[in-house]
């Protein structure tokens, strides 16, 4: 009885810490673009105290970015990352960006520098707004505070730097890139990898943004207070798949005649394995729906001993071994039975693609991916497909500052084909027949259980492990980037 005050104390004041944390992170938001933009202000003043050309450029500039970036330089690699805005002259529009360098090439040292990027170019504008790669070569000296302009792709844009502090001397191959802050400029980009919704009982949040041309009706959503993973996908896949097969159908065929049915029988049961090695491109077509194709290698075996009446065998292929001169086969067939191994080593190249439909709300989430592979195997006629779908629901935990921790369970359901076409050569004779094996795995239906880790918006890796009940065991990893 004790424990229900508490108890009814908790109940009130938890939702009223959510809200007051939600509101703390958007009050924290606006101190940050504050920040950013004053900052900002302050190194235009500067630069227009200290370079008399500087206003005269600004004043027929189409817009600009200002930021501050930290880089650190050992031997032969560097990199750098900072923070700025991006203001339009014109419409006086303020979109803030996240800066990331790279170098390689010889240096060593770091510093902490600002810098001012004059645009000329009304289009070169438009492209920085939706982020931009500029590749080049260049050289730095810099120790203490010290200050430099340089002029780079005609007049397109004007690069004006300033070394706060540091000691850096580097020459290298540059890769700088602008991209949206997804928070800072309220872009309903999902911290997750899936479409989500989800709000704070009792606080009103202003709609969100979105300025990328897939997924299609994508604004409609977000208006909705939905957000939304980064549009593009890639990825490695690795997977190892272990499976019971049933031979469903043996057809035998000599000297190139018409295969025909026989009965035969199986020795152990039939075990296939394999390996295969993914590249995985992904897109969002509808907010809800994203497609995906992958192109990669297997490399598997499922070897078969066949037990077949020799009698039954001449018959059905229609040889009469009462004539004067018997056929080959007769002497190797008659009154036998006889044992030959299929050949089921395989290796060669795996085309899969599909689509997956997918949804959350609250840290909750469903997906239910469909796929259908198909397998062209080198050295051999082997060929066939597989079909299969995997709804599955989970939960996300958050892991802080270490990203989130996508946790799912699902059922799998995979229908595979095969057909094994080759010859057997019986041992110490020059005689061969062709054959022809269908196969299909035994059991289709099976437990997941897996989790991926969303390490930011960007990368993620999963781990997934499919088998429980009946025979097929599966895992599945992948390493996957979006963009």
């Amino acid at each position: 009885m004790r424990n229900k005050p508490a108890g009814a104390v908790l109940a009130l004041v938890l939702p009223i810490l959510f809200c007051s944390l939600n509101l703390n992170a958007k009050e924290e938001l606006s101190r940050l673009r504050l920040q950013v933009d004053r900052k900002a202000g302050q190194l235009i003043d500067s630069l227009a105290r200290t370079d008399p050309q500087f206003s005269a450029a600004l004043d027929t500039a189409a817009g600009y970015f200002a930021g501050q970036l930290v880089q650190v330089q050992a031997l032969v690699a560097g990199a750098g990352s900072g923070t700025g805005v991006l203001v339009d002259l014109d419409s006086g529009e303020r979109i803030y960006l996240d800066v990331t360098r790279f170098d390689l090439g010889p240096g060593f040292g770091g510093q902490a520098m600002s810098a001012v990027i004059l645009i000329h170019d009304r289009d070169v504008l438009n492209e920085a707004k939706t982020g931009n790669w500029n590749v080049g070569w260049g050289a730095e000296a810099a120790a203490g505070e010290a200050y430099a302009a340089s002029r780079r792709r005609g007049r397109d844009y004007s690069v004006y730097a300033m070394t706060n502090e540091g000691l850096l001397a580097v020459a290298s191959l540059r890769v700088v890139r602008f991209r949206l802050n997804p928070e800072m400029n309220n872009l309903s980009v999902s911290a997750y990898n899936i479409p989500n919704w989800s709000k704070t009982k009792g606080v009103e949040e202003e709609p969100g943004t979105w300025n990328r041309t897939l997924p299609f009706l994508a604004r409609k959503v977000v208006e909705k207070g939905y957000k939304l993973p980064l549009p593009y996908g890639a990825g490695l896949i690795y997977a190892h798949a272990e499976q019971e097969q049933n031979i469903t159908d043996v057809r035998i065929g000599f000297g190139g005649s018409e295969k025909v049915p026989v009965e035969a029988i199986i020795f152990d049961e039939v075990i296939s394995t394999n390996n295969s090695y993914q590249f995985k491109l992904d897109g969002w077509i509808l907010p809800f729906m994203n497609v995906f194709a992958s192109v990669g290698y297997i490399d598997g075996k499922g070897p078969i001993s066949l037990r077949i009446d020799g009698d039954t065998l001449l018959e059905d292929l229609g040889i009469n071994c009462g004539g004067i001169i018997p056929h080959p086969l007769c002497k190797i067939l008659g009154g036998k039975e006889v044992t030959f191994p299929v050949t089921a080593s395989f290796q060669g190249v795996a085309y899969t693609g599909g689509t997956l439909i997918a949804g959350g709300w609250n840290g909750w989430f469903f997906t239910l991916p469909v796929t259908f592979t198909y397998t062209d195997l080198k050295d051999t006629r082997t060929d066939g497909y597989t079909m299969g779908f995997s709804p599955r629901g989970g939960r996300v935990i958050s892991l802080q500052k270490l990203g989130n921790l996508a946790v799912f369970f699902g059922a799998q359901y995979i229908k595979a084909e095969m057909d094994l076409d080759g010859s057997y050569t019986f041992p110490g004779t020059d005689v061969s027949v062709e054959y022809l094996v269908s196969q299909s795995n035994k059991d289709r239906w099976t437990l997941t259980l897996g989790y991926n880790w969303e390490i930011n918006r960007r990368w993620s890796w999963s781990f997934e492990y499919s088998g429980f009940i009946g025979s097929r065991k599966t895992f599945v990893t992948t390493t996957s980037f979006r963009f």
